[in-house]
């Protein structure tokens, strides 16, 4: 599904107003207070770059994946979560600051963990090239957007809600546009994709959200801190994966290595909303 111009503007807007949108949700000294929240943040990576790639490689043997679908499935496992996890967060009424400090410290860990896991689980397979400056480029823009809505809910608080109601229109807009010019495209890849392919994506998130509250629960964490963590570990910056994909595979074979992650960028929506509404059930304080 190659975008226009018009869609790629569409879906940055979307994705500056959405992180900007959260920051304006957090006070700058509850994120410094989740930044120091070790134990979890490290849970948090762990899941994400460890038991998330074994997950995949399990589901991808399991359903006997074309090699190219496997490489695509593989690579989306192993991307840190974007801003999606945190307004899934704020829906499942979790802890939202630990979300965007989960956010900060797993773009930060993929600077190392990205390479390290392709070698481990794509070693074998042909050398694959890791995309540093659209890494560190995405990660400057989710943190700089992120930083300016926490410095105005901080220090101008009479502000925050003007700029919020200003953001949430830009994204009502950028969403109704993204129906209009890409709509037809979505519905087309959906409806020419093969059913295991579906899914997958599917799958994916749904068994690292499940298993990521087990192992909360393991740990004997708050239901608030479990949810925020739980969605983080299975929600992916796909569109960091697409460009993982095309700066890493001849334009041959990208089209069929970037299809699952094409599909997760619309299924996580559906997986991570009904998911969230489901966590939203669980009071904060509880243990889950």
């Amino acid at each position: 599904m190659e975008l226009t111009l018009t869609e790629k503007a569409l879906f940055a807007s979307f994705g500056f107003a959405l992180v900007f949108y959260i920051g304006l949700s957090v006070k700058g000294e509850d994120l410094k207070e989740s930044l120091k929240e070790r134990y979890k943040l490290l849970l948090g990576i762990v899941l994400q770059f460890i038991l998330s790639p074994m997950i995949a490689y399990f589901i991808g043997t399991f359903f006997n994946l074309d090699p190219l679908n496997f490489y695509g499935l593989l690579l989306l496992s192993m991307t840190p979560c974007g801003s999606i996890p945190n307004s899934l967060t704020m829906v499942a009424k979790g802890n939202s600051e630990l979300s965007v400090a989960m956010t900060v410290t797993n773009s930060l860990a993929s600077l190392v963990l990205m390479p390290l896991m392709a070698k481990v689980f794509l070693g074998g397979q042909g050398d694959i090239t890791v995309p540093y400056g659209g890494i560190l480029a995405n990660l400057f823009v989710l943190i700089l957007f992120i930083v300016l809505g926490v410095f105005i809910n901080t220090t101008k608080a009479s502000w925050a809600g003007y700029f919020k109601k200003g953001t949430a229109a830009i994204l009502a807009l950028s969403v109704l546009g993204i129906a209009i010019f890409s709509g037809k495209k979505i519905i087309y890849l959906f409806i020419n994709s093969p059913s295991d392919i579906i899914l997958i994506s599917f799958l994916l998130p749904f068994s690292l959200y499940i298993l990521g509250l087990l192992i909360c629960f393991l740990c004997k964490l708050k239901a608030k801190d479990s949810k925020a963590i739980s969605l983080g570990a299975g929600t992916y910056n796909s569109p960091l994966t697409m460009t993982l994909i095309v700066a890493s595979f001849p334009l041959s074979t990208s089209s069929e290595v970037i299809k699952i992650p094409l599909l997760y960028t619309h299924t996580v929506i559906v997986v991570g909303v009904v998911s969230a509404f489901i966590y939203s059930r669980f009071k904060g304080e509880d243990r889950l």
